[in-house]
């Protein structure tokens, strides 16, 4: 059974543990993700730009199929374990029979489509390679060890398996090896050794009994789609900017917002982190009937922290700009407070979709996604007339800001009801 951490504790509640955990989050995160630069870096560098295309379309189709079958059962594990803890062996057996079929169905789905297109055997075969090594990528218990207020031990696990990554992929341009396929499969086994051994830590941590039960069952694979939805539209106003750029901007435009885009991408990394600690303690916090004190004083941390790291991160990426890339890519400057103010209002939304979530009412997350979404898509056509990347920037702090509003609205009025019901 599980720990008796789940009993709330002084310590659980304790902003100090918050802010000692998150500390040591963010410092795994800097590792992992600087081991994943520096590999990145050398792939890059080695591969022609038509085969480095192809990886990075991989690996994008990649995260996608991670969020239909893992990220969106992410909220749902936390919450069905946060209030029934006593249910963790039904709602784990759950969670691995459908993370486990949806990714073999998409990766099945991804490798019948490239083979009829008729992709030529070089591309073809890296890619599948990608999409059944995403199988393990979408078993990863991560969503377990968070529900049991233990976010660090993945966190440690995939730095180690990233850094023995950067090791390989150093090996491999030591020695002239670095192609498509040679990538593929060490992000394969990248995958499936990061997944293996963060099982092999929470079966050694709890006693499992797989325990099959259709209402479990059910209760996920009910939640799955608004969760998948919201996931997937979320990330179009963050992410379809540098597409737009180019097909209506300029290449040199494109360029200047990817970069924006990349500082974005590592804030919104550093901010989930927080997302991880908090989450399970606001399960807590609503099934122990907790004063509301607590549930505020929760989501001004959140805030705070987002405020903070959105000024440290203009901060850091400005001076970089500034003072070490050439003076032509000044115009960068123009858009980073808006690529990150995006990022900061994304991750807001990702915690108010959350609270929505324990209240169970994800279904409002899919219609508010898809209109945010094909808002944003009808806006882009009109501002790509005016040929700015700083035009598309604004737009996509304009289409996430619209998003955490809609969000908010939607929480008020159902926290509202419910303080009405009882």
């Amino acid at each position: 059974m599980l720990r008796s951490r789940f009993i709330t504790t002084e310590a659980d509640w304790s902003f100090r543990d918050i802010a000692r955990q998150l500390s040591q989050l963010g410092s795994l995160s800097v590792v992992s993700q600087g081991c994943l630069a520096l590999a990145s870096l050398l792939i890059t560098r080695a591969l022609s730009p038509s085969d480095w295309g192809w990886v990075a379309f991989g690996l994008t189709l990649q995260g996608y199929l991670v969020i239909i079958s893992s990220g969106s059962m992410r909220s749902l594990v936390i919450e069905s374990i946060g209030r029934n803890p006593q249910r963790l062996h039904q709602i784990g057996t759950a969670f691995v029979i459908l993370s486990s079929g949806l990714s073999v169905t998409l990766a099945l789905v991804w490798c019948g489509t490239a083979a009829v297109l008729g992709m030529d055997r070089w591309v073809l075969i890296p890619l599948c390679i990608l999409a059944f090594g995403s199988i393990a990528n979408g078993l990863y218990p991560t969503a377990l060890f968070e529900a049991n207020l233990n976010p660090l031990t993945p966190n440690r696990i995939a730095s180690v398996v990233d850094f023995g990554f950067l090791i390989l992929v150093i090996a491999l341009n030591f020695f002239g090896e670095i192609q498509m396929l040679s990538i593929a499969i060490l992000f394969a086994w990248k995958w499936v050794m990061t997944a293996g051994w963060q099982w092999i830590c929470f079966l050694r941590r709890e006693t499992m009994f797989w325990i099959a039960s259709s209402e479990e069952i059910a209760a996920l694979a009910n939640g799955i789609p608004h969760q998948a939805i919201f996931g997937l539209a979320c990330t179009i106003p963050i992410s379809s900017g540098i597409l737009a750029s180019q097909l209506g901007v300029s290449s040199t435009e494109a360029g200047f917002l990817s970069l924006a885009t990349m500082v974005q991408q590592v804030y919104i990394v550093l901010s989930v982190q927080l997302h991880r600690i908090v989450q399970p303690r606001m399960v807590l916090y609503q099934s122990s009937s907790t004063s509301d004190a607590f549930g505020d004083s929760m989501m001004r941390y959140v805030s705070l922290y987002l405020l903070v790291l959105g000024l440290i991160a203009w901060g850091l990426s400005s001076s970089v700009v500034w003072y070490v890339l050439p003076i032509d890519y000044r115009p960068v400057l123009s858009l980073l407070p808006w690529t990150i103010l995006a990022g900061g209002l994304t991750s807001a939304s990702f915690m108010a979709s959350f609270q929505l979530t324990i209240l169970g009412n994800q279904k409002y997350l899919s219609p508010i996604a898809i209109f945010v979404a094909v808002m944003h898509i009808c806006l882009s056509i009109f501002v790509l007339r005016w040929e700015s990347a700083a035009a598309i920037a604004i737009l996509g702090a304009f289409s996430s800001g619209v998003s955490l509003l809609l969000l908010n609205v939607v929480l008020r009025r159902r926290k509202n009801s419910a303080l009405k019901a009882a």
